[in-house]
């Protein structure tokens, strides 16, 4: 709805103009004029900022500079009030008015709208301010570089989601209505996207053979992120064939410790095996530190399993 059908339309009707008197008409429109005229360089203002710069739309400063607009034309608006609808009653007691209003409201600009839609429309475009600005904010804070160093792509596909909320009954069968969804599985957000839609979840319903895959790719086995880990803190040569050499840096899985400081554990870049001593490592006592690890591992993995299948 715009306010320009309440002012060009009824308004400046000449018939409907012909049947109120100078003080009817104030009272029943107001300053609609002018709150359409702040309306209109308010959006002005608002579009072109979004133009500059979609990405961080803020509006708190324009909402500011139109604040003393907006108290002079809107106040007295909302103040006469009462009197807009107590000159709409009584004008419905005459006889002109209602068949006039009539006709103006089947006019298809209307699109089936009565005048006190139009009348009303100022009220709730100003009570819209706040949530308007609240929401803008929020959703700035929610922004975030989706291209970063520290994110990394771990898995990706279409599946199907379930929509729980229309799910009904067909004679004797359960039809369970889906949708696709694409997902984009980095190693610290879960990205869903549909067509002309993307969407933020941490939380997605689906319903394909493929969902303990993603499970998979998502939460490395909590058993395997419970094992102890060490990082190697300097170079090690081994000594006898069952030892493993290691590199400063280096990340293993301890499976065996020994009381006399022998560990026996598996180089998570490699998979390589051996035993080497506690003491060129230590222990990853952080069980984020940990899974972190495993996902980097699995990354690498697949990135490299996905190069020898191109290279067959």
């Amino acid at each position: 709805m715009d306010l320009s059908i309440a002012v060009d339309h009824f308004m400046c009707s000449r018939e409907l103009s012909d049947c109120l008197g100078a003080q009817e008409r104030q009272w029943l429109f107001s300053k609609l004029p002018d709150v359409k005229d702040v309306s209109e360089r308010f959006l002005s203002d608002l579009e072109e900022r979004l133009e500059e710069d979609i990405l961080r739309f803020d509006v708190s400063d324009i909402v500011l500079a139109h604040c003393p607009a907006f108290r002079k034309v809107y106040l007295p608006y909302v103040t006469n009030q009462a009197y807009q609808e107590q000159t709409y009653q009584r004008l419905l007691e005459n006889p002109r008015f209602p068949a006039i209003l009539a006709r103006l409201e089947e006019d298809p600009v209307c699109q089936r709208l009565p005048l006190t839609s139009f009348l009303i429309l100022p009220f709730q475009r100003i009570t819209r301010l706040k949530m308007l600005v609240e929401l803008i904010k929020e959703c700035n804070s929610s922004i975030f570089p989706l291209i970063s160093q520290s994110r990394w792509l771990v898995k990706h596909g279409e599946l199907l989601e379930v929509d729980t909320q229309t799910i009904s009954m067909s004679g004797s069968k359960l039809k369970l209505p889906t949708r696709p969804v694409y997902l984009h599985l980095f190693n610290d957000y879960l990205l869903l996207s549909r067509k002309k839609e993307v969407t933020f979840y941490m939380c997605w319903n689906i319903f394909r053979s493929e969902k303990q895959r993603w499970i998979t790719a998502m939460f490395p086995s909590n058993l395997e992120a419970d094992l102890p880990q060490v990082q190697c803190i300097r170079s090690y040569k081994a000594q006898e064939d069952d030892e493993l050499t290691l590199e400063k840096a280096d990340i293993l899985q301890a499976k065996t410790i020994t009381n006399d400081g022998w560990i026996e554990g598996i180089r998570l870049s490699d998979g390589e095996k051996g035993w080497f001593p506690k003491s060129y490592v230590e222990e990853i006592t952080s069980r984020s530190a940990r899974l972190r690890n495993l996902r980097e591992n699995n990354r690498i993995k697949c990135a490299t399993q996905k190069l020898e299948e191109e290279y067959l």
